[in-house]
């Protein structure tokens, strides 16, 4: 009994020695709401199939990568026709110009000296700096982030937005990248999957390098307890 205790015992304890080579904000975020079940999934690499609304967000990703890429939208008997032409369409009244877009841009960061490189993809990043009049507010670059969503109850305020660690480590990309960066417009693009189709794009928020670099340091905090 007392071995099988052990054995149990070392299974339950995490040998992070094994882990990361590489971190994303979405295995920030499952570390810091239950670290078992990010050690399941990330360590063990035991990983549960996609659940059709995360499928669904995927397969309308991949829709609207392409339209980004090459102005084409879904064939008309496509489900989700409507859905891309409506977000391509509230697209094209906010960018600079579709020409000028970076889609689904992969990118690393360092985090600190022997630590995992921190991973992520954007999914659409406008370069161009722009001047709001509604917000009378100015940028460097803008980024655009899809969001499947069911119900537009559950969009993030702006502040939520402004607090975003997914959001905020793409600023930080984007001011690692071009030192002159010092404003990012962030946020999100809302694409309701529940009938009828709507799409939803909230005005941006603008982060600033100091509360970017802040925020980043914060969650540089949780991957060293990650690693330790």
């Amino acid at each position: 009994m007392a071995d099988l205790v052990k054995v149990a015992q070392a299974a339950l304890t995490p040998d992070r020695s094994r882990a990361l080579k590489h971190v994303s904000t979405s295995q920030v975020d499952l570390f810091t709401r239950c670290q078992r079940l990010w050690y399941f999934q990330y360590v063990d690499k035991i990983k549960p199939p996609p659940s059709p609304a995360m499928q669904r967000g995927t397969d309308i990703h991949a829709r609207m990568e392409k339209w980004g890429k090459t102005g084409e939208l879904p064939d008309e008997k496509d489900e989700y026709y409507e859905l891309t032409k409506q977000a391509a369409a509230a697209m094209e009244l906010e960018i600079s110009g579709r020409e000028n877009l970076i889609n689904e841009h992969g990118f690393e960061l360092p985090t600190f000296e022997g630590g995992p490189k921190w991973v992520g993809f954007i999914d659409v990043l406008d370069p161009e700096p722009a001047y709001n009049e509604n917000l009378r507010e100015k940028w460097d670059c803008r980024v655009h982030d899809y969001k499947t969503i069911s119900d537009f109850r559950y969009t993030k305020t702006p502040e939520e937005i402004r607090e975003n660690p997914q959001l905020l480590c793409y600023a930080k990309f984007c001011m690692d990248e071009e030192p002159t960066v010092e404003r990012v417009a962030i946020g999100h693009v809302y694409l309701r999957t529940k009938a009828p189709a709507r799409v939803l794009m909230p005005p941006p928020v603008i982060v600033e390098r100091a509360h970017v670099e802040q925020k980043w340091q914060e969650s540089l905090d949780t991957v060293r307890e990650m690693v330790a």
